[in-house]
């Protein structure tokens, strides 16, 4: 996750079923060490995710993704 491109990311969200954000992660060059930085505020302001359900649906799927802290 943390090298993934902005295409990858764009992938993952589809897959996951996030499709219509992933336009809004391209346009913005959201890559792998971007997207595991995201909060709900950078969903809502800068990405567009105005659904506090989606919002909470997507930052649960990137925390499964995210690496463990040792």
């Amino acid at each position: 996750v943390g090298k993934w491109s902005v295409a990858e990311v764009s992938h993952w969200l589809i897959q996951n079923g996030f499709t219509d954000v992933a336009p809004a992660f391209e346009t913005n060059g959201v890559d792998g060490p971007t997207l595991l930085t995201l909060d709900s505020q950078d969903l809502r302001a800068e990405l567009g995710v105005a659904n506090l359900n989606d919002r909470r649906k997507l930052l649960d799927q990137i925390a499964s993704i995210r690496p463990e802290q040792k």
